[in-house]
């Protein structure tokens, strides 16, 4: 796991750096992947989240609702019921 965690977050600071926004989501995904197999709940849904953000705002319907999948497997949802309103 800390080969793919380390591979992962090289990947999101390039894709970071260029403003490629669909390869920032991809790997905050594999982050939260990852974060989400060592057991750190926490920080798979703020991964998770990040990358549904990145999809809204590319209006990429189906990412988003795979996001939307993976953070109710995890008890949550996109956008935290306080921060609704």
């Amino acid at each position: 796991l800390a080969a793919a965690k380390r591979n992962y977050l090289n990947s999101y600071n390039l894709a970071f750096d260029l403003a490629a926004g669909e390869n920032e989501a991809i790997a905050l995904i594999g982050l939260g992947s990852v974060a989400e197999l060592e057991g750190d709940k926490a920080r798979a849904i703020e991964r998770f989240r990040d990358a549904y953000f990145h999809f809204r705002d590319m209006k990429r319907e189906t990412d988003m609702a795979e996001m939307e999948g993976r953070l109710k497997q995890l008890g949550t949802e996109p956008v935290p019921p306080d921060a609704a309103n």
